[in-house]
């Protein structure tokens, strides 16, 4: 049976306004953004404290 790994991957500690105003101004900057600086999956915490994880697929 395969180990599968249960951790959350890494993601910003910008504020949560900054990343709001950023989502909707830039979505596709954002995002991006993020794949760059953590790699293809990445987290992002929510106001409430869960975890958004995204998985990423860019074209270089």
């Amino acid at each position: 049976m395969p180990i599968i790994n249960q951790t959350i991957p890494h993601g910003s500690d910008i504020s949560i306004f900054l990343r709001q105003m950023k989502m909707v101004f830039q979505p596709l900057k954002y995002m991006e953004d993020f794949a760059k600086t953590y790699g293809d999956n990445f987290a992002i915490k929510t106001k409430n404290g869960d975890n958004i994880v995204y998985l990423a697929i860019l074209k270089h």
